[in-house]
């Protein structure tokens, strides 16, 4: 066995984790939602009412509670869709050493832009700052799903990361204030789901359930 060939056996069960478009449905689902309280959050602080003020105060909670309820989520539906067509895989050691290894360079990237980000805010001012911020948010998030998309051979993850870098660089090209941020992260939760979608129905259609007769 190659270098190469052991490398692409250490990626398959990433691979086959996300080869059904669940995940990344799932991601998306939770961008949307960021997105949507974002947007209500901020129109609700400038109407000083007691539902505003609780949408503020607690709407965050619905967000992180949905955000641990996801996963968990995903892994169900996988258990009655995808293990009747493919079997069922469990991530090896090594595996999560790498996604670990992977987690760890993502955030020394957004500490080192965050550093960055800090830097030019102090040079150029907070208004300038907010405007560099969606696009810096878009590179980030876009080369982690080009990154993935070639790591485990996923197409939508290329075009995930394309949606979210030019979502980014439109957001800071038209807007000046992070008051609309919030479309962002539901343009992207958008291209999750579709995408996700797109490979969810290539993968029923590629993986159908066997009949009895055929396991027999």
């Amino acid at each position: 066995m190659t270098p190469a060939d052991l490398d692409s056996t250490l990626r398959r069960p990433a691979r086959f984790w996300n080869i059904d478009g669940l995940p990344l449905i799932g991601m998306g689902l939770f961008w949307l939602l960021w997105g949507g309280f974002t947007l209500l959050s901020i129109a609700a602080a400038r109407h000083r009412t007691f539902e505003s003020r609780i949408l503020v105060q607690y709407g965050w909670l619905i967000v992180v509670a949905a955000g641990f309820a996801i996963n968990p989520l995903v892994k169900r539906i996988k258990a009655r869709v995808t293990e009747p067509r493919a079997g069922h895989i469990r991530v090896r050691r090594q595996n999560r050493r790498a996604i670990q290894i992977l987690a760890g360079a993502i955030a020394f990237v957004v500490a080192c832009g965050t550093a960055f980000a800090l830097a030019y805010a102090q040079k150029h001012g907070w208004i300038a700052f907010e405007r560099f911020v969606p696009a810096a948010v878009g590179l980030v998030i876009g080369v982690g799903f080009f990154f993935a998309s070639r790591q485990y051979s996923m197409p939508s993850y290329a075009w995930t990361g394309l949606i979210a870098l030019l979502g980014g660089i439109v957001e800071s090209a038209l807007t000046a204030s992070l008051d609309s941020f919030g479309w962002f992260w539901l343009a992207l939760g958008a291209a999750c789901v579709v995408f996700g979608a797109i490979d969810l129905h290539a993968f029923l259609k590629q993986h159908p359930v066997a009949s009895p007769e055929e396991i027999a």
